[in-house]
C-alpha cells in the first residue's frame, strides 16, 4: 500500500475516518473538532491520495482494510468505531466483513455499491488515466468534481467546491491511474454482504444520490442483523462536508446507541 499519512487527534476510544475517492481526509473539517471531543480520531489519507505515498502496485478495498486495521495496530488500539464516506465507507464495510471483531460500530456515509453503470465507472476511469499524464487540468477536474460533489453542492458551496478541488490537486499523477484501476469495481451483492455485517452499523445515504446507490443501502440493512438507514436531504454523497451538523448528530447519536 505505500506510505500512509495518519493524523491522530481528540480524546476517548479511537475512531477511524476515511474519505471518499479523489478527495482526502480534508473532507473531515466541518465535523472533525465535534468529534474530537467524544473520541481520538485516527484520520487516513488514502494511498495516493492527500499526504500519502504513491500506491506501488494495484489494491482492491480489501488491501486498505487490512491496511487500515495494521495502522491500528501500530497505534495500539484494538476495536474501532470506523467512520467512511464513499470509499472510505466501502473499506469500512471490508472491515467489518473481515474483521469483525476489531469494528465496534460503522457509520458508512455514501454510495456502497459503486453505483455508477459500467460507462461512467470506465470514464473515471479513464480520467484519472489521462490525470496521470497531464495533472488535474480544468475539464479533468471538472468531471471528477461533478463525479463526487454534484452540481447543485458546489453551485451553493463554494468552500467545499474547493475542498474538493484542492484535494484533487493533491493526487499524485501515478496513484491516479492506480486508484483508478483498482477501486473502480462494483462490490458484492448487498444480499450476499449483509448477513456478515455483524457490527451495528449506521447507514447514510444523500437523497440526491442515485436511485440504485438507495437500492443497494436498502438491501444492505435489511440484510445486516443491525444495521440502520438513514436517508439525509439535499446530500449528494459527502455528507460530513455537504451537511456536517447532520453528519455529528448522526454519528454522536450512532455511538451513543454502541457505547458498551
Amino acid at each position: 500500500m505505500g506510505r500512509l499519512h495518519v493524523r491522530v487527534t481528540g480524546q476517548g476510544p479511537p475512531a477511524l475516518l476515511w474519505h471518499s475517492l479523489v478527495t482526502d481526509s480534508s473532507v473531515w473539517q466541518r465535523v472533525e473538532p465535534e468529534l474530537a471531543r467524544h473520541r481520538t480520531l485516527v484520520l487516513v489519507d488514502g494511498p495516493g491520495h492527500g499526504a500519502s505515498g504513491l500506491p506501488p502496485r494495484r489494491f482492491g478495498t480489501s488491501d486498505c482494510a487490512i491496511a487500515a486495521l495494521q495502522i491500528l495496530d501500530t497505534l495500539g488500539y484494538g476495536t474501532v468505531d470506523w467512520v467512511g464516506t464513499g470509499w472510505g465507507a466501502r473499506v469500512g464495510l471490508a472491515a467489518a466483513v473481515g474483521s469483525p471483531d476489531r469494528i465496534r460500530s460503522a457509520v458508512l456515509f455514501g454510495a456502497l455499491d459503486m453505483w455508477r453503470p459500467w460507462w461512467k465507472r470506465a470514464a473515471i476511469r479513464a480520467a484519472l488515466s489521462v490525470h496521470a499524464v497531464v495533472g488535474a487540468v480544468a475539464p479533468l477536474a471538472e468531471f471528477l468534481m461533478r463525479s463526487t460533489l454534484g452540481d447543485r453542492r458546489r453551485r451553493i458551496d463554494p468552500e467545499a467546491a474547493v475542498t474538493v478541488s484542492s484535494a484533487l490537486r493533491k493526487i499524485s499523477r501515478r496513484g491516479a491511474s492506480r486508484v483508478g484501476m483498482s477501486e473502480l469495481q462494483p462490490v458484492r451483492p448487498a444480499d450476499e454482504v449483509g448477513p456478515l455485517v455483524t457490527a451495528p452499523a449506521l447507514v447514510v445515504v444523500g437523497e440526491e444520490s442515485p436511485r440504485p446507490a438507495l437500492a443497494y443501502a436498502e438491501r444492505l440493512v435489511e440484510a445486516a442483523p443491525h444495521a440502520r438507514l438513514v436517508i439525509v436531504e439535499h446530500v449528494f454523497e459527502l455528507v460530513p462536508l455537504e451537511e456536517p451538523e447532520a453528519a455529528v448528530e448522526l454519528v454522536l447519536e450512532h455511538w451513543s446507541r454502541t457505547a458498551s
